[in-house]
This record gives C-alpha cells, structure tokens and sequence, in this order.
C-alpha cells in the first residue's frame, strides 16, 4: 500500500525559526487519478502546484479551497501531525534533559503521562509567568547544545539555566531543579544524540505510519518528498520494520502506544515534481501550516483564508 507523504515548515534542527513556528507532515493514500481529480480545481500554468507561491494571490485561495473541501479528503485517506515546534523544543529538554535524572532516580517518567505533565508546565511558566526574554534565551542555548556538543556551549547552556533559576519563584524552582541535575550526565547524554535527533521528521513519519497501520492493517510503502532527514534515517527506519523481530509488541502506555516492527516494506525518496501525489500532500500540509500560524500562533483571527482553510474537510480531519 503506497502512502504519500510531503511536509511543510520544516526548519531541521532550528524548532526557534520565528518564520515557521509550525511543523505539518501530511500523508495521503490517492491513486493518481483521484489526485488529479482532488486538484483539478487548481488552474495553473507552472507544472508544479505550490501553495506558498498559489497562496500569495487571491483568485488561487477558492480554488485551492475547492480541493479541500473534495469529497475524498477524509480522515481515512488523509492523516497528518503537527507541532508548535517550541512546544517540540521543550519536549526534547524534558526528553534529553530531565528523563536521565529521573531515570537515575528510580522514576519512569512516561509512566503516567509525568513527561506531559512537564513538557505543558515548562511551556506555560517559560511563555507567561517567568522572564519570557530570559526564558527564550534558555531555549536557544539548550539548542545549540545539542547541535554544537562542545564544552562552551555546554557551559554556556547551564549558565543560562542557573540565571533563569535565579528569577523565578521558591515554589517554581522545582521545575528547573532536574535540569541543573543533568550536568551530571551530560557527555553521555550528548553522545547519544544524532545528527537530526531534535528534527521532527522521523517521528513524524514513525508515527503516521503506525496509525495508518492500524487503521488498514497492510504494510506500507512510504513514498516521500527528497527529504535529507529521511536519507540519513532509513537504515534506522529499516532496523525499526525489518531487523527487531516478527512477534509485534506495543510500546508505551495509555493513547500513547506505537506498535513495532513498524509495518513499512519501503522508503522512496522522489521529487515531487515526478510525483503529484506529493504536490497534494504539500498542498495539505502547506495550507495546515499557514492556517495554524496565523490563528494560533500570530492570533490573526481575522485572516478570512487562515478560517476558511480551518472550517473546511481538511481542517476538520482527525490529526
């Protein structure tokens, strides 16, 4: 079973890019007739259909719109994900950071949902009760440590954790408390980390396709936009499918479950322009983009495309 699979807002391992704030990975399952039908609406000359150039001109958002509200986009043939990538950013500090100490300490932090717990309370504290200037700073050196890895930055990293933990309230220093911790563990911590570890790329088709496992229950071909993030993990996404057994085990608890080996036969990487498929997949992910950022993250309630997008098929879809 062939999945489509193109994404959108993707800044790798920058999830601080003011520009893109939002992370979307569409995956479709539409034949090639079906998808030219969904997109027959799109009257172009260019022989690629794009919606960060289409988007710019106003007699493109109604036919854009007419592909969204296509009778076939449902939840069982288009599946996506999205991210706050700041959001995502804090999750990986609760992730890299503060999961070793606990660890250390005898507590699974997934367990309960503890990891979610965190994850929402340092996002809430960091944007709206602490020092948002000093807040924001802690980010982007916890960002550059894992990209960098070296001992400056990790000085530097913990610097700003200390001065942070300096601004903020008694009661609410236990929140920074494990981070401060894991300077204990750092090195080993780093070591483990790989080149796109805080890229949201592979969790992102990971997760699309066990859902979409579940759901059809065949293995998948995924096919999916040149993507350097998925070149440099396929040998990882062959050894989660291929090479850790047959017995299928679910990992995790509660809702957050995934199912391994993961049901993937194939990755293929293609330019969309060879694959329309794709061009739609980016039509999708592209339009869940622009419409996340501009109503929740630049709170422009009032952009008619960003709440037209919204109120259609698409923005209706299970995501």
């Amino acid at each position: 079973m062939e999945i489509y699979f193109d994404e959108a807002g993707n800044s790798g391992q920058n999830l601080l890019d003011k520009n893109q704030p939002v992370f979307v990975v569409a995956s479709i399952n539409f034949s090639l007739d079906e998808t030219k039908e969904i997109l027959s609406y799109i009257n172009t000359d260019s022989s690629e259909i794009h919606f960060n150039r289409l988007r710019k001109y106003g007699k493109y958002h109604s036919q854009i719109l007419n592909s969204l509200n296509h009778e076939l986009i449902t939840s069982e043939r288009v599946k996506v994900i999205y991210y706050d990538k700041r959001f995502a950013l804090i999750a990986h500090i609760v992730d890299q950071l503060i999961e070793p100490v606990f660890h250390h300490r005898g507590i699974d932090l997934y367990k309960k949902g503890l990891n979610l717990t965190y994850s929402n309370s340092l996002y809430h504290f960091g944007f709206y009760e602490w020092n948002k200037d000093l807040f924001e700073i802690f980010l982007n050196l916890f960002q550059s440590m894992i990209r960098e890895k070296t001992e400056l930055s990790i000085n530097t990293f913990y610097q700003s954790a200390h001065i942070l933990n300096e601004f903020i309230e008694d009661y609410q220093k236990q929140l920074l408390e494990p981070i401060l911790a894991s300077r204990k563990y750092i090195v080993p911590i780093l070591d483990a980390i790989e080149k796109y570890s805080i890229d949201l790329t592979l969790p992102s088709v990971t997760r699309l396709a066990d859902l979409w496992n579940k759901e059809v229950d065949h293995n998948l071909n995924i096919v999916h936009d040149d993507s350097k993030q998925i070149e440099f993990w396929k040998d990882f996404i062959f050894l989660v499918s291929k090479m850790i057994g047959n017995e299928r085990v679910e990992v995790g608890f509660d809702y957050r479950k995934m199912t391994y080996p993961l049901a993937i036969d194939s990755v293929e990487l293609k330019s969309s322009k060879d694959v329309i498929q794709i061009q739609l997949a980016d039509l999708i992910a592209s339009s869940l983009s622009y419409c996340i950022k501009k109503i929740h993250i630049d709170k422009s309630t009032d952009d008619k495309f960003a709440n037209d997008i919204l109120a259609s098929k698409l923005g209706n879809i299970k995501s």
